[in-house]
This record gives structure tokens, sequence and C-alpha cells, in this order.
């Protein structure tokens, strides 16, 4: 029997989908995609980890008939921006992101691989015992319903490429009671903006976009609306160009990976900081 665990679903959520649209993009002539989950005993996920905690882990393993990787590749895999897709097919973020989710749970990642055999993700988590047992969701109920208030009036375009991401966020965010639009490059992002400006109420905007990068499209969106509200989102952000976000008006950052819950408050509090005449806090 499977012992619970400790974690954020969306967050999880996120993570699955990320390993399974990795698969599939691999199975492009189709394949099987299997998911199975296990308890492993702490000695055994020691053998595989010695870093491991010394508890039971609950082991989450996606496996493809895909063609495969290379030991070169396999090795390579969970690095941030590293990708064997076409350039603007991927920004080599998806497993990167799983493995920062998976870290930030106090889990494990590892992945086995070889040509012509098809791969297995598996990701462990740490069981919960039964003295850390413990109800609540971290978000209060206060707090809930002051975001559904914030929400049923509100429309919130979502500019992301990652298909795993724009799933979470659309259905995370319209639970609820929030209007999503979405656009999935930065040119599309600047034509839905020109088209529903007037019923827009805040940008979330992943940096790294196809075809106008992010940035760019914080100038344009600010040239067309010196009032435009937008939370920028990306794995990392080196000290000039946040600099530069500043000066071109962003509202707030938010880092990658990120839970729906903290998506949620961070556009509640600005939607409610404009709502009372005050300035939100900006970037830092």
């Amino acid at each position: 029997m499977l012992k619970p665990v400790l974690a954020d679903s969306n967050q999880i959520t996120q993570a699955l989908l990320n390993v399974c649209l990795n698969a599939r993009d691999a199975m492009s002539q189709g394949g099987e995609l299997t998911l199975a989950t296990e308890l492993i005993e702490s000695e055994i996920v020691e053998e595989r980890h010695p870093e491991a905690s010394s508890k039971p882990h609950i082991c989450i393993a996606i496996t493809d008939t895909g063609p495969g990787m290379e030991e070169g590749v396999r090795a390579r895999a969970l690095e941030a921006f590293f990708t064997t897709k076409p350039v603007g097919e991927g920004t080599g973020l998806g497993l990167a992101m799983v493995y920062g989710i998976v870290k930030n749970h106090d889990g494990l990642i590892d992945i086995e691989s070889e040509p012509g055999l098809g791969t297995t993700v598996r990701l462990y988590l740490p069981a919960l015992l039964q003295e850390e047992y413990h109800s609540g969701s971290g978000v209060s109920s206060g707090s809930t319903s002051s975001a559904r208030n914030l929400a049923q009036d509100s429309t919130i375009l979502v500019v992301e490429d990652e298909e795993a991401i724009v799933c979470l966020l659309e259905n995370g965010l319209s639970q609820m009671g929030f209007r999503v639009l979405v656009a999935k490059d930065g040119l599309e992002a600047i034509d839905v903006y020109q088209r529903h400006r007037s019923e827009i109420d805040l940008v979330l905007l992943d940096l790294g976009l196809p075809k106008i990068s992010g940035p760019d499209v914080v100038k344009n969106l600010m040239k067309l609306n010196a009032d435009t509200k937008i939370i920028v989102s990306t794995g990392y952000l080196e000290t000039a160009l946040k600099t530069e976000l500043i000066a071109a008006g962003v509202t707030d950052y938010i880092q990658k990976p990120y839970s729906i819950t903290e998506v949620v408050q961070r556009i509640s509090q600005h939607l409610s900081a404009a709502d009372s005449s005050t300035e939100p806090s900006s970037i830092h």
C-alpha cells in the first residue's frame, strides 16, 4: 500500500505533464506511455541514491517506448536549456523544471534510457511517516475567498509556450474564477493584447518566448498601455535584464517552477493593490 507524501499537487502535476509531453514528442510515430507507482523502502532508495533521506519513498515511473537516448544525451537531459529539439520547438527547460520541482520536494530523479529501448523517468518523493501526518493546504480560506472575489471580474492574459504550463495555468486560474486568455508566442501575445486590452487586467508573461522575446513583448505592451500590469516568469533572471525590466515598467517577477497557489496569490496581490489605488511592490 502506498504511503502519502507532502507535496504541492499543482507542481507535481506540472512535473508529470512535462515528462509525459517529452515522451509524446519522442514517440512521434506512435508508442506506449506507462505511469506506475510503488513504495520503495529506504535501503533500496539509498542504494540507488546515497544522498537520499533515510525513509521510504514513493516512486512514480513514466516509461515510453520511444527511440531512447544515447548516453551523452541522457547524462545532460536534466541540464537547463539543453534540448535535442530543433530551434523554436523547445526551450530545454522541460526536464530541468521537473528536476527543480522534485528537488524542492526533497525528492530524487533518475533517467534510464538506451537507444532502441525507450526511456523511463523515475521521480522519488519522500513518504510521510505516521508522526508527520498533518492537515492544511497552506492557503487560508480567507485568502482563497479574497482571490475568488477578485477573480470574478478579472481577465488574465497568460503568455507561455510550454504546453504543460499553459494547461496548468489555464485550468488552475479558471477554477479560481479568472477569465483566461492564452498566447503561445510573443507575436500572438501582442495581437491578443491589442484586441482585448480594454478587458485585460494583468499579463502573466514567460520571458523565453518564440518569435518575439519576452522583454520585447514587455516593451510593445507598455507602448500600447503604460499602465499594463505585467508579472514576468522565468527560471533565471540576470541582474542586467532585471534592471531593464524594472525600467520598462514590469510589475513583478515570479520564479519557475511555481505553484498555482503562488501564482494566484501574486496576481491577487497586484489586483487588490490596484483596486485600493495603492502602488504594488515592483520586481525585486
